[in-house]
């Protein structure tokens, strides 16, 4: 089970239940999510905390998204490089057994 974690943002409190993640990374987390808060509201003049909620989680969302896309990227040019070598210890197999 999950423990409960009392947070604020926005000078709203609120228990917050988050899998796999401790305490101090959850207020890690409600601390970012205050600081992407006001810096919107300075970039887009925007007071409204629930526009600014959304405005934050498109944002982290659009972060997830390139993380996830690098990650693929990522396991794509892994995957080019095993066959690379794999074809290659297989030439060399080859000619070693000729």
């Amino acid at each position: 089970m999950n423990e409960k974690i009392d947070i604020e943002v926005r000078k709203r409190k609120l228990t917050v239940e988050l899998e796999g993640f401790t305490p101090l990374q959850v207020h890690e987390f409600a601390r970012d999510v205050e600081e992407r808060m006001l810096e919107l509201e300075k970039k887009w003049n925007v007071f409204d905390t629930q526009k600014l909620g959304i405005l934050v989680a498109l944002e982290l969302a659009a972060e997830v998204g390139r993380l996830k896309e690098a990650q693929d990227n990522d396991a794509r040019v892994v995957e080019r490089k095993l066959e690379e070598m794999t074809l290659a210890l297989q030439s060399a197999l080859a000619v070693s057994n000729k």
